[in-house]
């Protein structure tokens, strides 16, 4: 690998530098707040579409340097969407009255996500980097690969409460 390619490869990885530091930080907060509104079972990564796709990209072989600078930028791209569905599905844990608030911005910033919800606004969570569209069909694969308990809003109750997480714009 030349300099010039090692150099763009970091600095596609390097900005997800600070959505990792969210990440982990949003789980380390979880595990004292959850409200153990989901489980799973066994998971079979590879049969998960989205992690198939990027598996599938990073095996191809033969690729010029662009192609592997654009593979590595979709899949930073890939785990931005995933931290924003984490956080949803945290959200929908811990404060699943605050799914309306976040509704109604036009998309998500990954680098803002937390849980604590006073610091969403000031962190620029809602200044939306990713739509809310390009999370729909990512959102739908992962949160079906939990058991949702009884105490999970219905469709109806966060339909109501104006927080459908219908994605279709």
């Amino acid at each position: 690998m030349s300099r010039e390619l090692d150099h763009r490869i970091r600095q596609e990885i390097k900005a997800l530098l600070p959505v990792n530091a969210r990440v982990q930080e949003l789980f380390q907060s979880w595990q004292h707040l959850t409200n153990d509104r989901f489980t799973f079972s066994f998971i079979d990564y590879l049969n998960i579409p989205f992690i198939k796709e990027v598996y599938n990209r990073n095996l191809k072989t033969g690729k010029g340097d662009d192609e592997l600078v654009a593979d590595h930028q979709a899949n930073m791209k890939m785990a931005e969407k995933f931290a924003l569905v984490i956080f949803l599905l945290v959200v929908e844990d811990v404060y699943p009255d605050l799914l309306c608030r976040l509704k109604q911005a036009s998309g998500l910033n990954p680098i803002a996500i937390s849980i604590t919800p006073d610091r969403w606004e000031e962190d620029g969570l809602m200044k939306p980097v990713i739509s809310w569209q390009e999370l729909g069909a990512l959102y739908e694969e992962v949160s079906g690969l939990f058991i949702f308990s009884d105490h999970r809003h219905s469709a109806t109750e966060v339909e109501q409460a104006g927080a459908d997480l219908d994605f279709s714009f």
